[in-house]
């Protein structure tokens, strides 16, 4: 999720953390720095305009404060709006049932947002949400996880049997994972591993 965020960092306006291990995970380090001294060249203090959350209680100030910022924008007719990255990892309590970050998930895009979630537990992940992410990467996952991830995923576009062969594929390698964009309504790139050197 990290090397992703980093990724996208330059496209972003704006990123916030939502994390219970931010302060204790040093891979969140590059990331962190990167976002302190962009705010610091903005003029902007990151001790009064903190960019890191142990819980989801900011996070409708947030997108209130990000849709302010699309329409504004819209208004002026300006082509680019600005983008929001959402960080929410260890945070899986938090995450399910969360109707503000479903929201997001639903209808996030509309206003520049940019949802990147991690769990442990697929199932920790209310209904609606599993099935409206546009991408998935999974790695190992226990049993249990797996057969709610094929039932909710195969069928349309391939069968229980060749799902879990590309599954089983992507993760057999120490740090593969299994990449799936639901949402690319084209069967040769919505599946792919992501395989890592062991």
């Amino acid at each position: 999720m990290l090397t992703v965020a980093n990724e996208l960092f330059p496209i972003m306006d704006k990123i916030v953390i939502f994390s219970h291990s931010h302060r204790l995970d040093p891979a969140f380090g590059e990331l962190k720095q990167k976002i302190e001294a962009r705010m610091l060249a903005k003029g902007e203090d990151p001790n009064l305009h903190p960019y890191t959350f142990e819980n989801l209680t900011a996070l409708p100030r947030i997108l209130a404060e990000q849709r302010e910022k699309v329409q504004e924008a819209k208004d002026l007719d300006k082509k680019r709006l600005p983008q929001l990255m959402i960080l929410c990892a260890d945070m899986l309590g938090e995450m399910n049932h969360n109707k503000t970050l479903g929201s997001v998930v639903h209808r996030g895009r509309h206003y520049g947002v940019t949802l990147l979630a991690d769990t442990q537990v697929y199932h920790g992940l209310q209904s609606d949400m599993r099935k409206n992410f546009a991408m998935w990467c999974i790695g190992r996952l226990p049993q249990v996880d797996w057969k709610a991830f094929e039932e909710e995923h195969s069928g349309t576009f391939v069968t229980n049997e060749q799902l879990r062969e590309m599954y089983e594929r992507a993760v057999s390698s120490k740090y593969g994972f299994f990449s799936y964009k639901p949402r690319s309504g084209d069967p040769m790139n919505m599946f792919s591993p992501i395989l890592q050197p062991d």
